[in-house]
């Protein structure tokens, strides 16, 4: 076996062992963590209780919808026009409704 055999074998168990210890380091902690009850799952519901709830504010956007070009289906016959773009684009949605 050539040295440059050797020195990849030996580079391949270093990574492995680095692997493995990060891996068992991580799990330790995860198990740590849940024995103690000190893992908290963050109620990701109450944001969408924000508008999706029996109050009136999602029947007012539903509303805006359905009389936009959208919900009247102007939008779509329009096609791949350009003035789409200033909502259909990367953050142009959230530019348009700041």
């Amino acid at each position: 076996m050539s040295n440059k055999q050797k020195r990849r074998i030996k580079h391949i168990r270093y990574l492995v062992f680095t692997l493995a210890a990060v891996l068992l380091t991580g799990l330790l902690a995860l198990v740590s963590a849940l024995s103690s009850g000190s893992w908290a799952v963050a109620d990701v519901s109450a944001t969408c209780r924000e508008c999706h709830n029996d109050t009136t504010l999602i029947t007012g956007k539903v509303i805006q919808w359905e009389e936009s070009g959208h919900g009247t289906g102007e939008a779509y016959l329009r096609g791949t026009s350009a003035s789409c773009a200033g909502c259909h684009s990367g953050g142009g949605f959230s530019a348009m409704v700041a």
